[in-house]
């Protein structure tokens, strides 16, 4: 947090008999880093126990934000509902780029997509696929299949709390 302009914000607070939860989320100027987090888990002395971080460094940001309007007209056209477009950084070689993200379900191909477009132009950067973490209200769930980083022992299963 030594970088000016750099700060965590509480995404999601968690109380359980193992003890409390917390997810970070990174942030510059006051807007979401993409992919920067920290959890720690605390027991029920508040001592921390483990904490997991994926912070992201970088030296400036670059962008500004006139194009939200244009981002979300193509996220509505593409998602065939009203859509809105959030303000986020962007990491990138040596610095963040300021950009937006908006995300929806693609009902042509029954996708969850996650959309980036550049802050400054507005021009779409990339397409994130989500659909292993989303599905459409009413379906029900399916097995997934990937990988995953296990800890054992699990501190939210050893005490009993249900995901």
């Amino acid at each position: 947090l030594r970088q000016p302009g750099a700060g965590l914000q509480v995404r999601a607070h968690r109380p359980s008999p193992a003890g409390t939860h917390i997810l970070f989320e990174q942030t510059h100027l006051g807007l979401p880093v993409e992919g920067g987090s920290l959890k720690i888990n605390l027991d029920p002395n508040g001592r921390c126990y483990s904490a997991l971080a994926h912070w992201l460094s970088f030296t400036g940001a670059s962008g500004t934000h006139a194009a939200a309007e244009a981002c979300a007209d193509v996220a509505t056209q593409r998602f065939g509902a009203p859509t809105q477009a959030s303000a986020i950084w962007l990491p990138e070689a040596g610095g963040l780029r300021a950009a937006f993200r908006a995300r929806g379900w693609r009902r042509a191909n029954g996708r969850s997509e996650a959309l980036f477009f550049d802050g400054a132009t507005g021009a779409l950067l990339f397409i994130k696929d989500e659909t292993a973490y989303h599905r459409p209200v009413g379906q029900a769930p399916t097995d997934t299949h990937g990988r995953a980083r296990i800890f054992v022992p699990d501190p939210l299963t050893r005490a009993g709390v249900r995901y």
